[in-house]
C-alpha cells in the first residue's frame, strides 16, 4: 500500500473543488500562508518543507460522504534543512519535469474522530489510489481576524519504488524507500476569504 496509518494533525483546507454536498456543508478555502507539506526520510534525519499549497475542503459534518477534498502542492517551493544531503529538489523531484503535487478525492466516510478519504495522489509524473485518515482538529473563529477557520492534517507514508524512484539507486540508497509526508492545513471559510480579497483590493 502507499500509504499506511495516515494522521492529521493541523489546520486546514485544499484546491480547486466545486461540488458542495448539502446545505450543511462548508467550503473552506486553504490559507498557504499557514499550511505547509513536509517530506522526511526514515534513515537520515532529512526534512524538507513545501512551503506553496493550494486547495480547498468541503465539509459536511452530518453527511460526511458529501464532504470532499483537493490540493495541489508547488514543487519549486520545496526547501530542504540540510542542502548537503540528497534531498535537494531539482535532483529528487525533478521540478521542471514534475512542477506540482496533487491529491483529489474521490470517496470521504465517517472514521470515528477521523474522515477516511479515498483518492488520488500524484507524485513524481505517477498517480496512485489510496486511502487516509484525516483528523478534524475542530472548526471555530480567528479571534485575530474574526473568520471562520478550520483545522486539518495527516501523516502519511509513500513508497518511493511505488513512485518510480526505484530506478535511482544512490537515491533509494540514502534516504530508504519510504518517505514520510506530513500535511498542515489551514483553512477560511470560502465566502470570507473571498471578502479579504475584495478589502485588500480596495485597499490599493
Amino acid at each position: 500500500m502507499l500509504f499506511k496509518h495516515t494522521r492529521m494533525a493541523g489546520i486546514g483546507a485544499l484546491v480547486l473543488l466545486f461540488g458542495v454536498g448539502s446545505a450543511f456543508a462548508t467550503t473552506y478555502k486553504v490559507d498557504t500562508k499557514y499550511s505547509t507539506f513536509e517530506v522526511q526520510n526514515d534513515i537520515r534525519p532529512v526534512k524538507g518543507t513545501f512551503d506553496h499549497l493550494e486547495g480547498q475542503i468541503v465539509y459536511e459534518p452530518v453527511q460526511v460522504e458529501d464532504s470532499s477534498i483537493e490540493f495541489c502542492v508547488k514543487a519549486n517551493s520545496f526547501k530542504v534543512q540540510n542542502d548537503d544531503v540528497l534531498m535537494g529538489a531539482a535532483l529528487f523531484f525533478n521540478l521542471d519535469k514534475h512542477p506540482e503535487i496533487r491529491f483529489k478525492s474521490t470517496k470521504v466516510e465517517n472514521w470515528g474522530d477521523r474522515l477516511m478519504v479515498t483518492g488520488s495522489f500524484s507524485m513524481l509524473g505517477v498517480t496512485r489510489e489510496v486511502t487516509v485518515p484525516v483528523k478534524i482538529l475542530g472548526r471555530g473563529v480567528d479571534p485575530q481576524t474574526g473568520f471562520p477557520i478550520a483545522g486539518f492534517a495527516a501523516d502519511m507514508k509513500v513508497k518511493l519504488s511505488e513512485m518510480g524512484v526505484d530506478t535511482w539507486t544512490n537515491a533509494t540508497g540514502i534516504l530508504g524507500d519510504t518517505l514520510n509526508i506530513r500535511l498542515k492545513m489551514v483553512g477560511v471559510e470560502n465566502d470570507t476569504q473571498a471578502q479579504i480579497e475584495t478589502v485588500d483590493s480596495e485597499k490599493l
